[in-house]
């Protein structure tokens, strides 16, 4: 064993120190499957030190048509007026989720200028959710933060071509 650098207090009551101790851990799954698209899930977890760890729920979006990930190019209209439309919506939605959850009192702990239209989206019955981890648009301490905007808000900016809007 190699000789560590570390003190009597390091060590947990079995004797065993934690000082250099991390964790990963990754598992994926297949979340949602039609005849247009496929969405995976991950689900990932790591620990290398500090007060906490990270962790949170990547999705991916493909299209079964071509077998192409799908990002927001491939299923939004690009052009500006559309995403500040889209990020209008996420702040409804943040804004709802405000108002109905005690754990999220104050408006001024979330980054606004960053709740837009990010990659970690998935697409499902209810609509297009948008996936923001901890620290994306907030503190940690209030999570992972999913944003759901129903097809009826967004079909309008939506590409008529992407097997999203077939979806």
């Amino acid at each position: 064993m190699d000789e560590m650098d570390f003190s009597p207090s390091d060590l947990n009551d079995e004797g065993i120190s934690y000082m250099y101790s991390w964790e990963e851990s990754l598992r994926s799954s297949i979340f949602i499957a039609s005849s247009q698209i496929l969405v995976t899930k991950t689900t990932f977890y790591s620990y290398t030190g500090g007060a906490h760890g990270f962790g949170g729920d990547n999705y991916c979006v493909y299209s079964l048509l071509n077998g192409k990930r799908l990002s927001l190019g491939d299923v939004f209209l690009s052009d500006s007026s559309s995403r500040a439309d889209v990020s209008k919506f996420l702040h409804s939605a943040l804004r709802s989720l405000i108002a109905n959850d005690e754990d999220y009192r104050d408006m001024e702990v979330f980054s606004w200028d960053d709740v837009k239209p990010v990659e970690n989206f998935y697409v499902s019955s209810k609509g297009i959710t948008f996936v923001y981890l901890p620290y994306d648009i907030s503190a940690y301490c209030y999570g992972q933060i999913s944003l759901t905007l129903p097809f009826a808000a967004v079909q309008p900016y939506l590409i008529p071509e992407s097997p999203v809007y077939k979806y």
